[in-house]
């Protein structure tokens, strides 16, 4: 009685261990993007004196907002892809009065660099000319496009 049980014992152990290894090729890993996704283009949009609504609106609501500190809101992003690699970032905007003072992290805003989006263009679409066929039409001419 007792060898059955040890082996009960020893087999579970191993096959509960074995369930946390999880590198299997088979098994399905998926991203685990965490916080708030902030580009160098939403960072490049800042500029000192913004308003806090103005922030909010360009970089969304902040991830931490101390409450000793609420002049500093920090933006945090840490996503973790299934090969192991960690992309993290942090953005820290610091206000004064109200009024963005100035911007600390990983992500600074860049000056000169070139617009995102391209120029808008202007396509002028020529009028079409519309057909209004009746019900016994388009049934005739479906018949004979079956032909």
């Amino acid at each position: 009685m007792q060898k059955l049980l040890i082996s009960i014992l020893c087999s579970a152990t191993l096959v509960l261990g074995a369930c946390s290894l999880g590198r299997f090729p088979w098994v399905h890993r998926i991203d685990i993007p965490q916080g708030n996704i902030v580009t160098q283009s939403m960072v490049n949009r800042l500029k000192p004196g913004m308003t806090e609504a103005q922030v909010r609106f360009i970089l969304g609501t902040p991830l931490l907002v101390d409450p000793f500190r609420p002049d500093r809101w920090d933006y945090v992003y840490h996503n973790q892809h299934p090969n192991g690699k960690v992309d993290k970032s942090r953005v820290s905007v610091y206000f004064h009065d109200q009024r963005l003072a100035r911007i600390a992290g990983t992500l600074h805003p860049q000056s000169n660099t070139a617009p995102t989006q391209p120029p808008e263009q202007l396509v002028e679409v020529p009028p079409q000319e519309v057909v209004h066929r009746g019900v016994l039409e388009k049934l005739w001419a479906w018949i004979k496009r079956e032909k």
